[in-house]
């Protein structure tokens, strides 16, 4: 079982000082209770990390490179372009890639938190991209711009 104490310090922490405090709301707050809960849950097997928040870089990043489960991601898009996260067990690539997880939708300007109560495992690894929201970019597997990519946050709650 998780030390759920540790685990709410750091995710209070990071939403107390380390995102932006406009783009907060009550959704985000819900994250944290809900990841709170799941965390505390005796069904959790394996130790609970939180990583972020991470500003992604071009190309694939890297969060575990062995099995691992995920069970909340929250994005902080401070960019001024829509941006998909995509989630996949092995190098994320850009275009063709299979996303063996979900591709998560963060509108510019806006906080997004999702939450996996069963956890979504995956075998290989825990990786990710970010790519442009546009039809045209998911195809080719475009990254936002630089600038903007620089500005989108990620924390993610995970067992390994």
């Amino acid at each position: 079982m998780a030390n759920i104490a540790t685990i709410s310090n750091i995710l209070e922490g990071i939403l107390n000082s380390q995102l932006a405090s406009a783009r907060i709301n009550q959704g985000t707050w819900e994250w944290f209770n809900a990841l709170t809960r799941i965390v505390s849950a005796n069904q959790i097997t394996g130790t609970v990390r939180v990583v972020g928040p991470r500003v992604a870089v071009t190309g694939s990043n890297t969060i575990e490179s062995a099995a691992a489960t995920l069970y909340g991601v929250l994005i902080d898009n401070g960019g001024t372009e829509n941006a998909y996260m995509e989630v996949s067990d092995v190098a994320v690539t850009g275009g063709n890639d299979d996303t063996l997880g979900p591709m998560l939708y963060t509108p510019s300007a806006t906080m997004n938190s999702y939450v996996f109560p069963s956890g979504l495992v995956f075998a290989n690894g825990l990786f990710y991209d970010v790519v442009l929201a546009t039809n045209t970019a998911l195809e080719a597997g475009t990254e936002i711009s630089a600038a903007n990519l620089l500005l989108h946050k990620a924390v993610l709650v995970y067992t390994e």
